[in-house]
């Protein structure tokens, strides 16, 4: 991690198991995915910007299923509402799929949520796909619903 005063930039990554026994739940391989955050507020409006780039690739598993090989870039617009009660947040997601001669996809996520004390945050997030059907990734739409805890 390097951090100064006005940006943070965080290198770690995702480690994805084979575990979905059926097709439409998981790619049946084992995949790496090393990337980088930066975090960089916008003072003018009281917001912090996450621009994220990722790539995954598989390194095993499933010789039947298609290898994994694609890069993940997202942005996301963070803001705090209401004394940092409520918080809305805008990301949308380009997916690069290597193994599909380089075709994109682009999903628009949004999320507003409300603390509920010092541990708890309930949140709702609908999304769109802007398009890219058939890309690993890509989605028509979807909306989640739930409740985090906060250590």
């Amino acid at each position: 991690m390097l951090r100064t005063p006005g940006f943070t930039l965080l290198a770690g990554g995702d480690i994805i198991f084979p575990t979905a026994g059926s097709p439409d739940l998981g790619r049946g391989k084992y995949q790496i995915g090393p990337g980088i955050v930066v975090s960089i507020p916008v003072s003018d409006l009281n917001s912090v910007v996450f621009p994220t780039f990722q790539h995954i690739t598989s390194v095993g598993g499933d010789p039947s299923r298609n290898d994994v090989n694609y890069t993940r870039l997202r942005t996301s617009f963070d803001t705090p509402w209401f004394n940092n009660q409520w918080w809305t947040s805008i990301e949308p997601n380009l997916f690069i799929n290597w193994n599909q001669k380089s075709r994109t996809a682009m999903n628009l996520e949004f999320e507003v949520g409300k603390r509920l004390g010092e541990h708890f945050r309930a949140w709702v997030r609908p999304a769109v796909g802007l398009w890219g059907t058939g890309v690993p990734g890509a989605y028509d739409w979807y909306t989640q619903v739930g409740i985090r805890y906060i250590f």
